[in-house]
């Protein structure tokens, strides 16, 4: 839209041709138009201008993920080694009592002041006999029972228990009560020193000076 400078139209004078004045009214019109000033147009905003939209972008096509390729036929899987059994240790167990092949005997020397049924020499007492008897200990153990069975005994007596180690020897009593069968025993510790406890042992069951029986073991040193 152009914005133009209007003026009224101009009133002819008194005595004045009309044609005159129809020319200066064209006069008028035409300096009209030529002061058209387009600076004084009016200008649009940028924001009301039509624009034209950006085209939409397509999205892309999603990629399909390759197939995983299938392990060939022809190779066989390697078998799966089972593991080797883990081997305990062996535990260094010191055998209190080692049971030999060779049992302990008695030997019987005098019968005659009375009957000897068992004489044997243990580590302990049990159901009234001694327990663990054997030919060669191989332990330890310093405490030792000296056992002994017999009957008809019409009245008490006490005995020795002789034992003989090398050039050491020791003596304990064994007290033998009056019954029909009669079960006693004694207790002895052998030498704290090596040289007198370990090595072979020979034990006599005594009246006074008399031998009434014999047995005897042996002590391994550990």
């Amino acid at each position: 839209m152009v914005a133009c400078e209007w003026k009224p139209p101009r009133r002819p004078k008194k005595n004045e041709n009309p044609l005159v004045q129809n020319e200066k009214m064209i006069e008028t019109k035409t300096q009209s138009k030529q002061t058209i000033n387009t600076d004084d147009f009016i200008k649009p905003s940028p924001s009301l201008i039509p624009q034209e939209p950006e085209p939409v972008k397509e999205p892309e096509p999603v990629k399909e993920p390759e197939p995983v390729k299938e392990a060939e036929s022809s190779k066989e899987p390697e078998p799966i080694k089972e593991p080797e059994p883990i081997k305990e240790p062996v535990k260094a167990e010191k055998e209190v009592f080692k049971v030999t092949k060779k049992p302990q005997t008695f030997e019987v020397v005098d019968e005659s002041i009375l009957p000897i049924k068992d004489f044997a020499i243990g580590r302990y007492i049990e159901d009234n006999t001694a327990q663990n008897r054997q030919a060669r200990y191989q332990t330890d153990g310093k405490s030792f029972v000296a056992f002994l069975k017999t009957e008809n005994i019409a009245k008490a007596t006490s005995l020795q228990v002789v034992w003989k180690h090398a050039k050491h020897q020791q003596t304990t009593r064994l007290h033998v009560k009056k019954g029909n069968i009669v079960h006693t025993w004694i207790n002895i510790k052998l030498p704290a020193i090596a040289s007198k406890r370990y090595g072979l042992w020979k034990v006599e069951l005594r009246l006074k000076n008399q031998v009434l029986a014999r047995t005897s073991f042996e002590l391994a040193a550990p």
